[in-house]
């Protein structure tokens, strides 16, 4: 298909389908030749998941990659946990929206404020378990890398006391074969295997980590990513101007900036908002060890996102419903829009910008 389009064509290399595991000297000569493969790709993928560096192999693509002296930034980590978060962020608030329509046709009685309590609270309770667990891995990701040692790690030949389990036959270590490596590699700037693993070990908790979670981090989830989630919003203000003519420009109007609101500037805030109350939460108390006390830590984040939520989604209509201007509801507008640059290292990138010019 990219020949078809005249586009170049794309080479993949999967780590896991191209190391031999059967027979002992193909698989020699699969780990000594994994850095010739990294060696040519311009890219390094890895989907990371709470095990990846427990995993004796995983560690060693990391080694080959430094050995390589290649940036840890083009390094493309993109945690399994972050992704699931993304997609149940993208549901709540497709639901949200498309319930507030629902709600307000059905029951048009019902304050606008009662819609969105009602209907937060549904979707703080469908939603927020899963969110919390997410986070929870991408927080273990930050102690997983500050807390590294490559002697920590495990293999299937150290694991299973270097026999295979279906016929009894000895497998050779792995694990021997890598130090081996990695000691060869650092010659002679390391002198002895243990100081080449520890030389190693700092680079993942120092230069790696920190590349890792300035993109990876629980706290660091970019604003633009939770833009893209948040944006059936943005669709729902598009579908109202399907209305011009049909309803009074200034109502119009209103419920335009409102969806484009929330999607701009309301939605992204909360849920970032939200990610700090999890994550700092767990920090002080830690994780909870147990199911019942674990869930009742649960309830308390729900408790947390169904105020946030109501307060940051109903207060534009409370403001436009209580004061005769709109100058209370367009402040709040940049007081959200203040809170969004600090949550989201804003100010910084406006200070880079700044100082460019």
């Amino acid at each position: 298909m990219r020949a078809a389009l005249g586009l170049q064509k794309c080479m993949l290399f999967v780590d896991k389908f191209c190391v031999d595991q059967a027979d002992s000297k193909r698989k020699e000569a699969g780990i000594l030749g994994l850095a010739g493969f990294l060696e040519c790709s311009e890219k390094l993928v890895v989907c990371w998941s709470p095990k990846y560096f427990t995993r004796l192999w995983c560690a060693y693509e990391i080694a080959s990659w430094f050995f390589l002296q290649k940036p840890a930034s083009v390094i493309i980590f993109r945690p399994l946990a972050q992704e699931v978060m993304t997609l149940l962020i993208l549901l709540s608030v497709s639901l949200f929206c498309m319930s507030l329509d629902i709600l307000r046709i059905g029951f048009p009685h019902l304050h606008t404020l009662s819609i969105r309590s009602c209907f937060g609270i549904a979707v703080v309770i469908l939603f927020q378990r899963g969110v919390t667990q997410a986070i929870r891995s991408l927080v273990l990701l930050e102690e997983q890398l500050a807390n590294f040692s490559i002697k920590q790690t495990k293999c299937y030949c150290c694991t299973h006391d270097h026999k295979n389990p279906d016929n009894g036959e000895v497998i050779p270590c792995d694990r021997k074969l890598v130090y081996a490596t990695l000691r060869e590699w650092q010659e002679p700037m390391c002198q002895s295997q243990d100081e080449a693993l520890s030389f190693f070990d700092n680079y993942v908790q120092t230069s790696f980590a920190t590349s890792v979670l300035d993109r990876a981090s629980a706290l660091r989830y970019p604003y633009t990513q939770l833009l893209f989630v948040t944006q059936p919003m943005s669709w729902r203000a598009a579908d109202l101007l399907a209305a011009y003519g049909s309803m009074p420009l200034g109502d119009l109007a209103w419920w335009v900036a409102s969806y484009l609101g929330l999607g701009f500037l309301i939605l992204p805030g909360f849920y970032k908002l939200l990610f700090h109350v999890v994550a700092h939460a767990d920090r002080l108390s830690g994780i909870p060890s147990n199911v019942f006390k674990d869930w009742l830590v649960s309830i308390g984040h729900m408790i947390c996102g169904i105020v946030l939520l109501i307060l940051m989604t109903s207060a534009p209509d409370v403001l436009a419903q209580k004061c005769a201007t709109s100058t209370p509801v367009i402040a709040y507008y940049i007081g959200i829009a203040i809170l969004d640059l600090s949550l989201f290292d804003g100010w910084r990138a406006v200070g880079c910008l700044y100082r460019k010019r």
